[in-house]
């Protein structure tokens, strides 16, 4: 038996919250996602993190890396013109620790593990889960500051650029997503009695 089987509907309990505004739910997501995450790597054993069902599909462990990254770059760059060395990837020691460079590779640069190819998705480093859930605390304490920042800024649109809105919440929803896909890969590992 997984944790999978013990989510109706969530593994954490309801927040007794009623955000009012848009910068306000927002920060409500961060913390949903980042509490959800969070559950999932206290329960995940090593071998489940580092699990795939093909060599060319992200382990559960990649795909938190993924989600943290791209609320790291999300917050450090999109919306400050900041460079990739003051991600927290850089700056709390991240690269230096794992010896991985993320920046140049994948969709547009940004080394966030959408656009790589399965030989650049192997590069990823395997972080254990206390690891992960410290990166992802950073990645997500760094987005809620910046959505306090931009809170009343969140619909403007520069010139022919999405919104902060439209980029925030494609990104957070797009992350709630992979929750799905990191129980999916967790119950089907369990079900083919793989080690």
């Amino acid at each position: 038996m997984t944790y999978v089987e013990s989510i109706e509907p969530r593994l954490t309990p309801y927040r007794p919250v009623a955000p009012l505004d848009v910068a306000a739910v927002f920060v409500e997501w961060c913390r949903d996602l980042e509490q959800e995450l969070a559950a999932r790597l206290r329960l995940m054993t090593p071998e489940d993190l580092t699990w795939q069902p093909h060599p060319h599909s992200n382990s559960p462990g990649v795909t938190v890396w993924h989600v943290a990254r791209w609320l790291d770059v999300l917050a450090t760059r999109s919306f400050t013109g900041r460079a990739a060395q003051d991600d927290l990837w850089h700056t709390e020691g991240w690269r230096d620790m794992t010896g991985y460079e993320p920046d140049g590779i994948g969709y547009l640069g940004l080394g966030t593990l959408t656009g790589y190819t399965p030989q650049e998705m192997w590069a990823v480093p395997a972080l254990p889960a206390d690891a992960l859930g410290t990166y992802l605390s950073q990645s997500t304490a760094r987005l809620i500051e910046q959505i306090e920042l931009l809170d009343g800024r969140l619909r403007q649109a520069p010139g022919h650029k999405l919104s902060p809105y439209q980029t925030i919440a494609a990104t957070l929803q797009g992350s709630f997503g992979h929750v799905g896909e990191i129980d999916t890969l967790v119950a089907l590992r369990a079900r083919l009695g793989s080690s």
